[in-house]
């Protein structure tokens, strides 16, 4: 997720030389696989249904409340909420403002860029869909670690 926002504003910042966000908006009409790729990576963050980060969060509570420490739930739940108002503004921005001077006519971006960005989004679709296809891996190897097994 955090990759994948770090590599979304390396692209921004290829692409336009921008490095306010200020200067990023209309981003998604000139530069819409980073853009989108941004927003993903933000939605994870958020916790948003059908990304990885809602299954991470998900755990994270059932952890917290497992050993009773409502105080941890309380922690995820306001991080959920910070990661949104700090994310939904630039995602609105990217999509529904008209686009600054800087990103009306970017450079084009290298695949060695693109590639990456699109295959990290597809995979926090796909295990925020199909979660059950790495949380064997991952119960194994917390098993393990804490020896348990």
């Amino acid at each position: 997720m955090k990759a994948m926002l770090f590599l979304a504003a390396g692209a921004f910042i290829y692409g336009t030389g921008a490095r306010k966000l200020s200067e990023l908006k209309g981003i998604g009409h000139t530069m819409p696989i980073p853009t989108i790729a941004f927003c993903i990576g933000g939605f994870s963050m958020v916790g948003i249904p059908i990304t990885s980060g809602v299954i991470s969060k998900w755990y994270l509570t059932l952890g917290a409340l497992d050993v009773g420490r409502p105080f941890f739930t309380a922690v995820i739940l306001i991080s959920s909420l910070l990661n949104g108002i700090y994310y939904l503004p630039i995602v609105v921005n990217a999509f529904f403002s008209k686009p600054e001077e800087a990103v009306a006519e970017p450079k084009q971006l290298p695949r060695q860029m693109l590639v990456p960005l699109t295959l990290l989004s597809i995979g926090v679709i796909f295990f925020g869909i199909f979660p059950s296809l790495i949380l064997g891996i991952v119960y194994r190897a917390a098993q393990l670690l804490l020896g348990l097994s």
